[in-house]
Order: structure tokens, then sequence, then C-alpha cells
């Protein structure tokens, strides 16, 4: 085997591990939230989709190490002068996006996958939403009639919107050198605030609220514009990179 398979097969493997490790502190603090509603309600697996998007876990706690573990995965190995002759920054830019896309297509099926199994585990059905015994009535004093499968297909695209967005303003503050270290102050700060404060500036926005169930047009418009949203910041990285001089990404 190669070096350069060497290398590549031991970053896999760290990869698989990380991101193994932090399925397994979301499922056990999926499985400890779902304990707080036992003598309230009755638990579904839709429920364990809106535990996972909480602000505070998903923004403090989920989004910091998803940040840390795709920087290493989108780091090229090549320098920048490479890509200068051969096919520009621009050309390094779109490699990094993609890696982006497809890292947080990942990321999203790891955590809509381990919301899942717990759900499976510690619920006794899919959804409940249309029963007065449902933390979902308790929470909202509303009952809904929706399929378990567009629940769990729009908490998905929710979570993707937001992995996304992140990951890529990540890369972009990664193009200004000496704005680095902002982009994990900024993530951490807004689950901060939104989770205390419950204001919303981003991962309340695209939060999957009790109302959108019975507003299929509102979810529609809301998956629409955080996938504008993710496309405004490849603009502005894409920008970014045809213009300044970025010295290595190695």
């Amino acid at each position: 085997m190669s070096e350069k398979k060497g290398v590549f097969l031991k970053s896999k493997i760290k990869f698989g591990a990380e991101s193994a490790g932090l399925v397994l502190i979301l499922a056990v603090i999926l499985s400890q939230s779902a304990n707080r509603y036992h003598l309230l309600a009755t638990v579904c697996v839709c429920d364990f989709y809106r535990n996972v998007q909480e602000p505070f876990l998903f923004g403090v706690l989920i989004m910091p190490v998803i940040l840390f573990l795709l920087l290493e995965q989108t780091k090229d190995r090549k320098t920048l002068n490479y890509y200068c002759r051969m096919q520009g920054r621009i050309f390094l830019w779109n490699r990094i996006v993609k890696k982006v896309l497809w890292y947080s297509g990942i990321f999203t099926l790891l955590l809509g996958g381990t919301a899942f199994v717990v759900g499976r585990l510690k619920a006794g059905s899919l959804c409940n939403w249309d029963q007065y015994e449902s933390v979902f009535y308790m929470r909202s004093q509303m009952l809904v009639s929706v399929s378990w499968v567009w629940v769990m297909a729009v908490n998905l695209l929710l979570i993707w919107i937001k992995i996304t967005v992140l990951a890529l303003l990540h890369q972009v503050f990664l193009l200004l050198p000496k704005s680095q270290k902002y982009i994990w102050l900024l993530v951490v700060a807004l689950g901060a605030i939104e989770a205390f404060q419950r204001g919303r500036f981003f991962f309340l926005v695209f939060y999957p609220e009790d109302f959108l169930w019975n507003r299929k047009g509102w979810t529609m418009g809301l998956l629409a514009g955080g996938i504008v949203l993710a496309a405004g910041v490849y603009v502005i990285g894409r920008r970014i990179s045809g213009r300044r001089d970025i010295l290595d990404v190695s």
C-alpha cells in the first residue's frame, strides 16, 4: 500500500471512529431526554427528531463537533499554488463545497438514524401526534394527523440545511485567516442565546415548530428559504475565493 493510500485510509478510520463517538453520545442524550416525559405523556419516534434539533443540543454540543470533523475531511492535501496554476481558486472552492455537501449528507443521516433508532427503542409508535396523551399535544395543545415519513423527511432536510449553511460559512471564514477563530464562537453563541433567551437567529428559524405540521405551504417555504441561504453562502465564498490570495489549505 502506498503512503498516500495509507494516509487516506487512516484519515477515514479516524473519521469513522470520531463519528461513532458522536452518535453514541447523542444516543445517550436522546435516551435521557425521553425520560423526562415518562410520567407525563407518551413519546413517539417523531418526537426524537425534534429533540435532536433543540438549540442547545444542536448548536452548542453537536454542531461544533461536526465542524471540527468536517474541517479535517475538507482540508485539501495539495497546496493552493497547485490549484492556482492548474484550475484556479474557484475550482478549489467548488471542490471544497462538494465535500461539504457530501459530508453534510452523511452527518444528516447519522443524526436522523440515531434519532430513529433511539426512538424505536424508547417509544411505542412512530407518530402519535393525533392523540391527547402524546408529548406533541402536551407541548402544543394541538392534534395533527401527519405521516411519520413526512415528519422524518422535513426534519432531515432541516438538519441538512443547518449543517450545510454553517459548514459553508465555516469554509468562508477559513478563506479569511484573521477571522477563522470567530466561526466557532459564532456557532456556540447562537446556540446558547437561542436556548436560553429564545431569540430567533438561526437554529430556531430552521426548527420543526409544532404549527408547521398544519401548514404544509409554510413548511415548503421554510425549506426553500434554507436552500436559498445555503446558495447565498456558496456565492459569497466563491466571490471571496476568486478575489483573495489564500496561502495554503494543506
